[in-house]
């Protein structure tokens, strides 16, 4: 970069470059972002960050109701419509910054049948 001899430059010319980046990087952000996609039919879950104390238990229930939804769908995946999930998941802390958790996912379908789905680690 050159030295600019001008006082009104020299104070214009990296508020100019300021500007140029910021908006680099806004239009790169629109230009290359995707539409965010869920791939689980139980629930989306954002969690806060915080684990439990060491030694501490946890336990949440999640309850989602799918009074809508599609009535076909390929196995193994069960359609939504009508079901009822029921989310257990059991929490241990392990350091202040860790624990180890389970969900236990299970779902009531519209016929009445009783479904579970296999158990993921967190």
């Amino acid at each position: 970069m050159r030295p600019v001899r001008n006082a009104r430059l020299r104070y214009a010319y990296p508020c100019m470059m300021r500007v140029v980046r910021v908006g680099v990087v806004i239009a790169s952000t629109l230009f290359f972002a995707a539409d965010a996609r869920a791939v689980d039919p139980f629930e989306i879950q954002v969690y806060d960050g915080t684990a439990d104390a060491v030694g501490e238990a946890g336990l949440e229930l999640h309850l989602n109701d799918w009074a809508t939804g599609h009535r076909d769908a390929v196995a193994p995946v069960l359609p939504l419509h009508g079901q009822f999930h029921a989310t257990l998941e059991p929490s241990l802390g392990v350091m202040p910054f860790w624990e180890l958790g389970a969900y236990l996912q299970t779902a009531l379908r519209d016929d009445g049948s009783f479904a579970r789905s296999s158990a993921r680690n967190s």
